[in-house]
């Protein structure tokens, strides 16, 4: 019969966040548990019955609840960006949608330290849309119709076969 010793080892402190970052270590996340999105909210004109179609982009990056610490880092690193924690799921996740953080901060900084492979396509069409989207600033049946279009490549390439599905019946033959 053997005998299993077990010890009950102290708990480790966790930092806030990590003191400091390098840059690629952020495009490592980003590249790994991150991406680019989008979301979306629809009016009906109770006068006309016209709908319209508004977008909001955004970047996300994912962790664990319990290493939450890594996504606190790196919204320390951009100065911005809101930590949210989802109810029944382990998961928490970082979100930058403040169209000031992303045309100041997410997109130089990408222009700067570039992503590779799939997430590189993804990031080109997100960028393509935050231009179209941020461009004009008023609203467009044209500008709506462009979104879709772009955002439905972005869901092809995220497989995301909901939001594809979803934002086909807003488009326009």
């Amino acid at each position: 019969m053997e005998l299993y010793l077990f010890l009950a080892l102290p708990p480790v402190l966790v930092p806030f966040s990590l003191p400091f970052i390098h840059p690629y270590w952020i495009v490592g996340f980003i590249m790994g548990d991150g991406g680019f999105t989008f979301a979306k909210s629809v009016t009906q004109s109770s006068k006309t019955k016209d709908v319209k179609v508004y977008f909001s982009m955004q970047m996300f990056v994912a962790q664990l609840k319990m290493d939450v610490y890594l996504l606190r880092t790196i919204a320390n690193y951009f100065g911005s960006g809101l930590v949210r924690f989802y109810d029944n799921t382990p998961i928490a996740q970082l979100v930058f949608s403040d169209k000031n953080t992303i045309l100041h901060l997410i997109l130089p900084f990408f222009n700067s330290y570039p992503l590779l492979g799939n997430k590189r396509i993804q990031y080109d069409l997100w960028l393509k849309a935050v231009l179209v989207n941020l461009g004009n600033p008023n609203y467009s049946k044209e500008k709506e119709q462009n979104l879709i279009v772009l955002l439905t490549a972005l869901s092809v390439y995220q497989s995301r076969a909901q939001d594809k599905e979803h934002l086909a019946k807003y488009l326009k033959s």
